[in-house]
């Protein structure tokens, strides 16, 4: 079994390397293969009890990471993301912090939709005070602040939309951000 997990995790790195995979994929194969393995040294009196830990984390892992399309191949760590002409459609990010600061952002034409995924982690999306930036924030498992304040709002499937200061000016642009486990945190600042 642990051959068979080793050389299939392997197979599953290159591919993600080469192309990405989402990262539940990862915690469904090791369920699969344990489960399996489990059940068949079950069936031969020969169970490997000492791989249902592992089991038990696959389990965690696939439910965390349910829904998510965020790959290993979208990067590991801290990014910070600061257009100043204009934004990319889609910012991404599998694991670690990333801070979306558009305070430098110049005016902008028209509307725009900037989409930022990420696994687990912290997103920051900071912008100036002034700016007509909405955040739709849909987040798994996890929680939203405001300002620096918490905004009571987390748990499980949290899907909530911060609107614009009321002294926003300029082309709206939509900050869709999609994170499997973690907080969202949106500043604005004057």
């Amino acid at each position: 079994m642990i051959v068979t997990l080793a050389v299939t995790l392997t197979v599953l790195g290159i591919i993600d390397a080469a192309s990405g995979i989402e990262l539940q994929v990862y915690f469904w194969t090791v369920l699969g293969i344990v489960g399996l393995g489990l059940l068949v040294g079950l069936v031969t009196r020969r169970t490997p009890l000492s791989m249902t830990p592992l089991l038990l984390l696959a389990g965690a892992g696939a439910i965390a990471f349910a829904g998510s399309d965020a790959s290993l191949h979208y990067g590991l760590g801290q990014r910070e993301w600061q257009p100043t002409t204009t934004p990319a459609a889609e910012y991404r990010l599998a694991v670690g912090q990333g801070v979306l600061d558009l305070r430098h952002l110049a005016p902008q034409s028209g509307p725009h939709t900037i989409a930022v995924t990420m696994g687990a982690g912290q997103v920051r999306i900071i912008s100036a005070a002034d700016q007509n930036v909405t955040v739709v924030a849909n987040i798994h498992i996890g929680q939203l602040d405001v300002d620096g304040l918490s905004t009571r709002d987390g748990g499980i499937g949290l899907s909530r939309i911060v609107d614009p200061p009321a002294t926003a000016r300029g082309a709206p642009i939509t900050v869709d951000v999609h994170l499997a486990d973690g907080n969202v945190s949106v500043e604005q600042r004057g």
